[in-house]
């Protein structure tokens, strides 16, 4: 979504002056979902909601990387890239497996990174 769709800077609304003329404070009524929406409308058609991830494998086959995604309710897809949007704490967890495992600083990094109450 463009700036101008989504800042208090282009609205009646003065809110963004609290925080300074060269700051854009993003404000919108539907709240961070519509500017998901908006930002994956191109990616729609790819995008797979309400799927418990199991397990990502990452293969590499004749120079190329494949990548398959194992889900809950025995679905595999393949792809060549997946972004990974788990909170700190499902991957402290553990819940989902990574073939071949991350790398050992990725996992010291995530093992240390503490919550705060």
């Amino acid at each position: 979504a463009h700036s101008e769709h989504v800042s208090l800077h282009y609205t009646q609304l003065r809110t963004f002056k609290q925080f300074g003329d060269d700051e854009l404070f993003v404000s919108d009524v539907r709240g961070y979902h519509g500017i998901v929406a908006e930002l994956a409308q191109p990616l729609r058609h790819k995008i797979r909601l309400q799927h418990i991830v199991q397990k990502i494998e990452v293969m590499h086959h004749e120079k190329q990387q494949m990548i398959r995604i194992f889900t809950s309710n025995h679905k595999i897809y393949r792809c060549k890239y997946v972004v990974v949007t788990l909170s700190i704490g499902a991957l402290q967890s553990g819940i989902i497996d990574f073939y071949p495992k991350l790398p050992k600083f990725k996992t010291e990094a995530i093992a240390n990174y503490g919550m705060i109450d």
